[in-house]
């Protein structure tokens, strides 16, 4: 009888437990972590809409590096600007659980030959994944096999699809 009770209860215990570590195990995101998306953005600025629809791709090569690729056009007071820059992020953080957590510091912003989008523009865009000026953050949740859900600090941003 001791016996049955005995095992019953490290039943009872092992099932939750192993549950936990299949779903910590499950949502765990392996570096390198590649991820092309598309967006697109409106923000109401003075009174001002702007429109700004990107590819972007963002490549985190380990917990230390990793970049991110703008590409595309925004739209404001009737005028279309091309946006092409590179924001290379490093001295990263990351915090695992139920989303995975990237926060980099941005090292630097190299903006192209053809990119001509004004500063204040960009930084609203940047607004989306920056806590300052120079903490960029990422929200990931898995959805399911190689799906994801991103996240800026403030919303959701766009859902990739890695192969």
């Amino acid at each position: 009888m001791i016996n049955k009770i005995i095992l019953t209860v490290f039943i009872l215990l092992a099932l939750p437990a192993g549950f936990y570590w299949y779903n910590y195990q499950h949502n765990q995101i392996s570096l390198p972590f590649n991820c092309l998306y598309s967006t697109d953005y409106t923000f109401k600025d003075k009174g001002d809409i702007q429109t700004i629809h990107l590819k972007q791709d963002l490549i985190i090569r380990s917990a230390n590096h990793a970049y991110f690729l703008l590409n595309g056009t925004a739209e404001t007071s009737g005028k279309t600007y091309k946006i092409n820059r590179t924001v290379l992020l490093d001295k990263g953080e990351v915090e695992h659980g139920s989303e995975t957590i990237f926060r980099y510091t941005v090292n630097s912003v190299n903006k192209k030959a053809d990119d001509d989008l004004p500063a204040d523009i960009f930084d609203n865009l940047m607004s989306e994944y920056t806590l300052s000026s120079d903490v960029f953050e990422l929200h990931v949740y898995p959805q399911g096999r190689e799906t994801y859900l991103l996240g800026g600090t403030f919303s959701y941003l766009s859902v990739c699809l890695r192969e």
